[in-house]
């Protein structure tokens, strides 16, 4: 019988905290036989398949996470990010935008979105994510300040130069300064 799932999965994380993704696939192996709806098993093992560059098994491992924890972020993130690594990153921005429908809220995805987007140039859409996430976070600077960037590529300098002042008001950060 051996260790229980859980004990394996502690096993797993030490392992991959280390670096030795043999042991660690081998550990998350006897997971999946044991309880292969284990929380984090298949978020895991697609962490382990991106490392070594197999971009194609972790989405699919990311997806079956997904497919039992579906409000995971963390698992959405990586998810896009292997399909961006994958050369797709019209796909990886669906799938934020997906999980931002249903989580406006999510500080995190929203800014990897806005990304993708500013990297595409979609400047349009990249500011639409960005005031979405203001009105989420309207004290968050590094949103004014992105969005900020963005109004200043869309050439709207005077809102750009609004956001940015609203960036600097208050602030005491000298890196800001």
């Amino acid at each position: 019988e051996g260790a229980s799932p859980r004990e394996l999965m502690e096993k797993a994380g030490e392992q991959l905290r280390s670096g030795d993704w043999p042991a660690a696939k081998a550990s998350l192996e006897a997971v999946k036989v044991k309880n292969p709806e284990q929380e984090y098993l298949w978020a895991s093992l697609g962490f382990v398949a991106e490392m070594q560059r197999n971009y194609d098994e972790a989405k699919s491992d990311f997806r079956k996470e997904l497919a039992h924890h579906p409000d995971n972020a963390n698992v959405v993130g990586a998810l896009a990010g292997a399909e961006k690594k994958s050369g797709d990153p019209v796909a990886a921005q669906r799938i934020i935008h997906s999980y931002l429908d249903r989580h406006p809220e999510e500080l995190r995805l929203s800014l990897l979105l806005a990304s993708l987007q500013i990297s595409a140039e979609d400047y349009s859409a990249a500011l639409k994510t960005l005031q979405s996430a203001a009105d989420n976070h309207p004290d968050d600077r590094s949103v004014r300040l992105q969005l900020s960037d963005v109004l200043h590529r869309l050439n709207r300098n005077d809102e750009a130069a609004a956001a940015a002042k609203s960036v600097l008001d208050g602030a005491d950060d000298p890196g800001l300064l």
